[in-house]
């Protein structure tokens, strides 16, 4: 069978006597590693492929993560991902006014919540690194948060303590809605 010149994928020539279900049959298996797949799970997606079937830039598509992957030839790496809103749990001490989420959606976090807690103008840790789901913790980061009160000014910042805020006294709470910030 002769090929395309791009992506050689099989078509029948003029030369090639008529074999209709298994042209058809041929084109398809190459066309089927050159899409996104969609797999249940990684462990199905692991069954379907095996490690030597696998291609450098096949793309797959994992339900149970809603994330989408690609093969680099050696590993699986992730190119877009929607963790869902993840509920988190605050450091002793810090309650939660409304619930305090984080959701990390390709490579942008999102936070929303609002957090009561003994404030002071030190900073605290308001949720350790342990309660922060995987590709959420960044160093180096800052905000000014929202105390609902132009007289309360709170800052926040993540570093691989955790998340931490210094602040004083807002009788509203800390509110997180907005936060976000791109992961790498």
């Amino acid at each position: 069978m002769a090929t395309t010149t791009i992506q050689p994928l099989p078509y029948p020539g003029p030369l090639d006597p008529p074999a209709g279900p298994a042209q058809i049959k041929a084109l398809a298996e190459a066309i089927e590693g050159r899409t996104v797949m969609r797999f249940a799970t990684a462990a199905a997606r692991d069954a379907a492929i095996p490690s030597g079937a696998r291609v450098a830039g096949m793309m797959c598509f994992i339900e149970a993560d809603n994330g989408v992957y690609v093969w680099s030839g050696s590993a699986w790496g992730v190119v877009w991902q929607d963790t869902g809103w993840v509920n988190i749990t605050l450091a002793a001490g810090f309650t939660a006014l409304s619930p305090v989420r984080v959701r990390r959606i390709g490579q942008v976090v999102h936070w929303r919540g609002r957090i009561g807690g003994p404030w002071t103008t030190s900073y605290q840790i308001v949720v350790p690194p342990a309660n922060l789901p995987a590709g959420v913790l960044i160093g180096g980061l800052g905000w000014a948060l929202n105390t609902g009160s132009p007289t309360f000014s709170a800052i926040a910042v993540m570093d691989s303590g955790g998340f931490k805020v210094a602040c004083n006294s807002p009788s509203s709470g800390v509110h997180l809605d907005g936060i976000m910030y791109p992961v790498s």
